[in-house]
């Protein structure tokens, strides 16, 4: 097998710059063994270079064993982000055009604001790019205001500096997309950094799906939208999580485990050995995600009998068809119960009961599998009583229609709690302690509903509590 070296002009034009003639070898080659490399690069220096690479912050270069010629040997294999990493620097030696930021950004006179800019729209800046005048009507940036300004980004993981280049950090990336909100900058400029985010993340998500094999397009799509919208530079998992990549591991599991995909299903045992992620930390983590809702975005948990559970986003499709399926429902029951409200001959079917029932009739046909049917049977008064929340925490009762829609989901919540609770006191009246017991540990978790407390005073009333039931 003939291995590919760089031209004479190529070491010529990068001469000894390393980083660049190592990643241009394993990127015209398919693997590279110890021996190849050495022929361009020193012993010493290779070395060096390949445990950079191979580090856990920059993950360009893959080892793994091969035979070749006979023998056993390891080779080394260059990554999607070893890929882009190369190109950016080929880029860079060709041709470096330099870019300042718009007035609208100059004129405030933001250093930090400034800095993050530049570092965003260029591949990476010098210390002496900042000092450069940005434009002939404006001051460049002083000294004292650069360093002050540059430590403070540095100190915030916002950027960071390598060979004495600055270059923006993912946290940077997002935290400029916020920056630019500041300003009275056209729409189109902001939907073109947004686009750009959007096509960094796709090409690192590409090499991702080649290492873990994932073919299936819709488990692509989900992972995509679960990525885009669940940043992993969210303090609460980067203290739980040594590495992205094991974030990424754990939002595919949450992309396998979806309601579309029934009856296909991983377990966390099952993904934990086969994608080699501690099982503790992706329970955890799919905790925080989906119970303690650490992301705007929320998750909403389908459980099933055997203890399959299956995920999915507020406001994706699946979401957003049955919210409208079941808020249809809800209304029909509505206005039908007060239409018969004083009639003898009101129907029984106007009950909450039968109500999701018929939304179960028409999402099993239509939305869900109907092997979820059960699952969704348990789901959906959770998730009526979601909706009712959502529209009193909304509070825009503005337009006839908006009250009219809050009155709505008012009466049903109403309904749902006062049966709730009769449901729940008969289940306990059987045995005080223990449902005393079972309250407490509800109220520990949940302190702000009332309904807890209200059971519990019932309960020491039954028991000649009073004293206790008043406090």
């Amino acid at each position: 097998m003939s291995f590919n070296y760089p031209p004479k002009d190529i070491i010529s034009l990068y001469r000894k710059n390393f980083e660049l003639i190592i990643l241009w070898m394993l990127n015209n080659n398919e693997v590279s063994t110890w021996s190849d490399l050495t022929k361009i690069v020193n012993k010493s220096t290779l070395s060096i270079y390949l445990n950079k690479f191979m580090a856990k912050d920059k993950e360009y270069v893959e080892k793994h064993p091969l035979e070749v010629d006979g023998r056993k040997t390891n080779v080394y294999s260059i990554t999607t982000k070893g890929k882009e990493r190369f190109f950016e620097l080929s880029q860079a030696k060709q041709k470096r055009k330099f870019n300042f930021p718009p007035k609208a950004i100059l004129r405030k006179r933001n250093y930090d604001h400034w800095i993050l800019w530049m570092v965003y729209n260029n591949n990476y800046c010098k210390w002496k790019d900042f000092l450069k005048k940005p434009h002939p009507d404006v001051a460049p940036i002083n000294q004292s205001s650069l360093s002050k300004n540059m430590n403070t980004l540095l100190d915030g993981g916002y950027i960071k500096k390598e060979n004495k280049e600055y270059r923006i950090t993912k946290k940077g990336k997002t935290e400029y997309t916020n920056v630019l909100r500041q300003y009275d900058l056209d729409r189109q400029s902001i939907l073109e950094a947004e686009s750009k985010r959007i096509r960094e993340i796709t090409k690192r998500t590409i090499g991702f799906f080649e290492r873990f094999q994932i073919t299936d397009d819709d488990i692509k799509f989900r992972y995509l939208n679960n990525i885009l919208k669940l940043p992993y530079e969210n303090e609460k998992i980067k203290a739980s999580l040594d590495t992205e990549v094991s974030f990424n591991k754990i939002l595919l599991f949450l992309s396998i485990n979806h309601p579309d995909a029934f009856p296909d299903y991983i377990s966390p045992e099952e993904f934990s050995r086969e994608y080699n992620i501690d099982q503790v930390k992706l329970d955890f983590v799919i905790l925080r995600i989906v119970k303690e809702n650490i992301y705007p975005v929320k998750f909403f948990k389908l459980e099933l009998e055997d203890g399959k559970i299956y995920y999915f986003q507020s406001g994706e499709k699946l979401e957003r068809m049955l919210n409208a399926i079941t808020e249809d429902h809800i209304t029909r029951l509505t206005y039908l119960n007060n239409l018969y409200e004083d009639r003898p001959d009101k129907t029984p079917d106007l009950t909450l009961e039968f109500t999701v029932e018929a939304i179960l009739d028409e999402v099993c046909e239509n939305l869900f599998s109907n092997g979820l049917r059960n699952g969704l049977r348990r789901f959906l008064p959770d998730y009526i009583h979601y909706l009712a929340y959502k529209i009193e925490k909304e509070k825009k009762l503005i337009e006839t229609y908006d009250k009219l829609k809050g009155l709505i989901w008012q009466e049903i919540e109403t309904y749902s709690s006062d049966k709730q609770i009769l449901e729940q006191d008969r289940e306990v009246s059987f045995n005080y302690d223990n449902a005393l017991i079972d309250i407490d540990k509800a109220i520990q978790l949940d302190p702000q509903n009332k309904d807890y407390y209200y059971r519990k005073s019932k309960i020491l009333i039954e028991l000649n509590q009073y004293k206790k039931s008043l406090n």
